[in-house]
């Protein structure tokens, strides 16, 4: 490996996962929630590591593409290809999505905090009259009756935490629709 190799090398350690790589992982996931892990196909050692598998050491970064001994130039570490595969699959936004969460779990809980968000919307649209009495009268509501059967009716049914949030924020939006109609029929 000669020093003007460019295809492998410490580089920059990749960014942390954004807003964009996740909403790229969900489009995947949406469009084929099904798909298995795939096969890693793997030279044998002393054949060049391919580009593709975009592998990096587990224990330092160092991109290993390239390498023909299975041994970190950087850190002088010997490791192995499936395990950095397995240690970049792991730390991708589509492994969390598709393995790890359920699709439908994500879509509750996207629901739930739109639909709180329009029950927010909702109490602001009434106005001043509507933040005075509205939050008074939804905070006691939801204090005193709504939030402890509802989260009776959580440890009783064993409900998934976004299904038992999703149902929390469509009460809300209810109590925030009812406060808006009471407010605007004053």
């Amino acid at each position: 490996m000669t020093k003007h190799d460019t295809r492998c090398g410490p580089e920059p350690e990749a960014p942390g996962h954004g807003l964009r790589s996740w909403l790229r992982a969900w489009r995947e996931v949406a469009r084929d929630p099904h798909k298995a892990i795939p096969n890693l196909d793997l030279p044998p050692e002393g054949e060049p590591l391919p580009e593709q598998l975009a592998l990096r050491c587990p224990e330092c970064g160092y991109n290993l593409t390239g390498l023909r001994e299975w041994r970190c130039p950087e850190c002088g570490q010997r490791f192995n290809p499936r395990r950095a595969h397995t240690v970049r699959m792991l730390r991708s936004p589509e492994y969390v999505l598709r393995y790890r969460l359920d699709p439908a779990v994500i879509r509750s809980a996207i629901l739930a905090a739109l639909l709180f968000v329009i029950g927010i919307a909702l109490i602001l649209a009434g106005g001043p009259i509507a933040l005075q009495h509205g939050a008074v009268m939804l905070a006691s509501f939801a204090g005193v009756w709504v939030l402890p059967n509802v989260i009776m009716t959580r440890m009783q049914s064993g409900w998934p935490w976004a299904q038992f949030l999703l149902l929390v924020s469509i009460l809300w939006l209810i109590a925030s629709a009812a406060l808006l109609a009471v407010v605007t029929w004053m």
